[in-house]
């Protein structure tokens, strides 16, 4: 049975991949999140610092 190359899901390369995408797309999957949880922490933070608490 031969087997077919994948597509990548998000950006249509062909290609093997370790993962569900190729690693470019994997980066920047990985990068945008990485952003949104440091974009909550800080929005948290300053919550805690408006009701008089700590923070980071």
């Amino acid at each position: 049975m031969v087997e077919k190359e994948k597509l990548c899901p998000i950006c249509g390369k062909k290609g093997e991949f370790k993962g569900f995408a190729c690693d470019p797309c994997q980066d920047k999957i990985r990068r945008e999140a990485l952003g949104e949880r440091q974009k909550i922490k800080a929005e948290a933070d300053k919550e805690i610092k408006k009701y008089g608490g700590k923070g980071d």
